[in-house]
C-alpha cells in the first residue's frame, strides 16, 4: 500500500494530468460546424442583396435582406462567444473582425430603390469583402471535420448567390464580374450532383435525414437546368425559393 502522502501526490498528479489533457483537446471551442454555418449565412446575404435588385427594390425584399443580415449577425456573434482568448482563435477573430464590418456595410448600401438599380462598384465591393471572408474562414477551417449536409448547403446557396447577382446585371455580370467569387455553373451544377449523391449514401441508414434528402432531390430537379442554360431561361425568382427551401430542408436535420 502507498504512503498516504504519496498516494496523495499521485491523485493530484493524476487529476492536474488529466485537466491538463482536457484543456487541451477544448483549445479550439469554435467548430468546423460554425465556420461553416457563418459561411452559409453570407452566401445567403449576397443572394437577398441581389434578389432585392431583381425585385426592384420591393419593400418585402428589403426586410427579407435585413432578416438574412440579422441571421449572419447571430453566427459571427456564436463564433465570437466560442472563440478563445489566445492562440489561435483569437488571431483569427482579429483578422475576421477587420473585415466583418465593411461586408455589413455593405450589404446595406443596396441603390436599387434609391436610384432604380443596383450600383456596380459596391456590388463589386460586396463581392469582394464575402470573398476575402470566406477565404478566411476555409483557411482556418481547413483541417476541421466539416458537415457534408452544410457543405451541400452551401454549395447550394452560393450557386443562388451567384445566379441572382447575374440576373440583377443588366450585363449580365460583366460588370461586377471581378474577384475571386464567381462561379461556373458548368462546373458547380455537377459538383452539387456529386454532393449531393454522396450525402445520400452517408445517411443511408438515417431514416430523417435520407427522407430529407429526398425531398432536396426533388427541389433540386426543378431549378437544375436553369443554373446549366442561365441565359436561356432565367428565372431568379424560382431558383431564389427552391433554394430557400433546399437549405431550410438540410438545416432541420443536420448534425
Amino acid at each position: 500500500m502507498l504512503p498516504v502522502n504519496r498516494g496523495l501526490g499521485l491523485y493530484r498528479l493524476t487529476v492536474g494530468l488529466v485537466t491538463l489533457l482536457l484543456a487541451s483537446a477544448g483549445y479550439a471551442a469554435i467548430e468546423s460546424k460554425d465556420l461553416q454555418e457563418l459561411e452559409l449565412n453570407i452566401w445567403n446575404v449576397r443572394s437577398g442583396y441581389y434578389l432585392y435588385s431583381v425585385m426592384g427594390g420591393d419593400k418585402s425584399y428589403e426586410e427579407l435582406l435585413q432578416n438574412q443580415i440579422s441571421k449572419a449577425k447571430t453566427s459571427y456573434s456564436n463564433i465570437e462567444q466560442k472563440a478563445e482568448s489566445d492562440g489561435g482563435d483569437k488571431k483569427f477573430l482579429q483578422e475576421l473582425d477587420a473585415l466583418w464590418p465593411e461586408l455589413l456595410d455593405l450589404a446595406n448600401q443596396n441603390t436599387i430603390a434609391e436610384l432604380g438599380y443596383t450600383d456596380s462598384y459596391l456590388a463589386i465591393d460586396l463581392n469582394n469583402q464575402a470573398a476575402d471572408i470566406i477565404e478566411l474562414i476555409n483557411e482556418y477551417n481547413a483541417q476541421g471535420k466539416k458537415s457534408n449536409l452544410l457543405k451541400l448547403a452551401i454549395k447550394s446557396q452560393r450557386m443562388t448567390s451567384e445566379y441572382l447577382s447575374l440576373a440583377a446585371a443588366p450585363d449580365g455580370g460583366m460588370s461586377t464580374g471581378e474577384g475571386n467569387i464567381r462561379i461556373d455553373f458548368d462546373e458547380a451544377v455537377p459538383e452539387f450532383d456529386a454532393l449531393l449523391a454522396e450525402a445520400k449514401k452517408k445517411y443511408a441508414n438515417d431514416e430523417s435525414v435520407t427522407r430529407a434528402l429526398l425531398q432536396v432531390d426533388r427541389k433540386w430537379r426543378f431549378i437544375r437546368e436553369s443554373m446549366v442554360k442561365f441565359y436561356e431561361d432565367s428565372v431568379p425568382f424560382l431558383v431564389s425559393r427552391y433554394s430557400e427551401q433546399i437549405v431550410d430542408l438540410i438545416e432541420q436535420v443536420v448534425e
